[in-house]
């Protein structure tokens, strides 16, 4: 009862995005959800600008499906960013770009590491375990909230050291801030493994491992006849899902490809002609 897994999807244009050109449809299927939850974090809980930042962030799972992201929007936005994660994920997050790596595994990881004005927590919902390590005037922004989040949360308005929880709002807007970050190179998903809808369970269980590394991606059928370059091949049969989406968008025609925070257009419309606010979304 709080969601599935499914061929196609129903969106509206407030929360869809043409994709760029240069973005394969498996970097549009992982790039919204974790992007914009980091972004989002880092922007609306940690208050950093898009540009100019400065201070010092922490990512705490800096090798994970959100952690990955937000180390390199941190990095886009100015910030000197130090990442989170185990030994074999090191070279990973140098890559990334992140100006500093600690081994949590190591025995006093974060012996003299200097306070942060930003704590990214991708990975757990403490901010106990960080508030120590912050500034005065820290900001910990929590991706997975818990109890202590909201309760720590209510009483910021007492405290230097604030706490807060993501609570995705998806937008088209801050979409469309992912796709030019990574239009322009500065921004790419990394994705773990990619499973069949027939091998779902696996990829469950692969992502409750807690052992990926980026995102993992569903690859499924093609339910509205796509081809391999995005052209639109209708062949439509008593109650198919090309002519229920075709009786959706009348007007329909195809102009490109879009995604948003679950997944990619599949039936591509020219939005001028569009007299509905539905937009029938999928995974190919």
């Amino acid at each position: 009862n709080r969601g599935a897994c499914a061929e196609i999807a129903i969106a509206g244009v407030d929360v869809t995005c043409e994709m760029p050109a240069s973005m394969s449809f498996a970097d549009a299927a992982a790039l919204p959800l974790a992007g914009m939850t980091a972004l989002q974090g880092l922007r609306d809980g940690g208050k950093l600008p898009l540009e100019g930042a400065s201070g010092r962030v922490l990512v705490v799972g800096a090798s994970g499906g959100v952690g990955h992201l937000g180390l390199q929007l941190a990095r886009t936005m100015g910030a000197h960013v130090t990442g989170v994660c185990s030994a074999k994920n090191v070279a990973l997050v140098r890559e990334l770009g992140a100006h500093e790596v600690i081994d949590y595994t190591k025995e006093n990881a974060f012996d003299g590491a200097a306070p942060f004005d930003v704590v990214l927590d991708c990975v757990a919902g403490e901010p106990s375990k960080w508030l120590p390590r912050m500034t005065a005037q820290g900001r910990y922004v929590s991706c997975l909230p818990g109890p202590q989040v909201f309760a720590r949360g209510a009483l910021n308005i007492t405290c230097g050291k604030k706490v807060y929880p993501v609570l995705l709002r998806p937008r088209a807007t801050d979409l469309a801030i992912l796709d030019r970050l990574y239009a322009d190179g500065k921004l790419r998903a990394v994705i773990d493994s990619r499973f069949s809808l027939e091998k779902l369970a696996d990829a469950w269980i692969r992502s409750k491992s807690g052992r990926s590394v980026g995102k993992i991606v569903i690859d499924c059928v093609n339910p509205l006849g796509f081809d391999q370059q995005g052209a639109f091949v209708l062949d439509v049969e008593e109650g198919s899902a090309a002519q229920q989406a075709q009786s959706l968008l009348p007007e329909s025609t195809v102009i490109g490809a879009f995604h948003n925070v679950s997944a990619q257009l599949l039936l591509d419309t020219s939005l001028e002609k569009v007299e509905t606010d539905v937009l029938v979304l999928g995974d190919v």
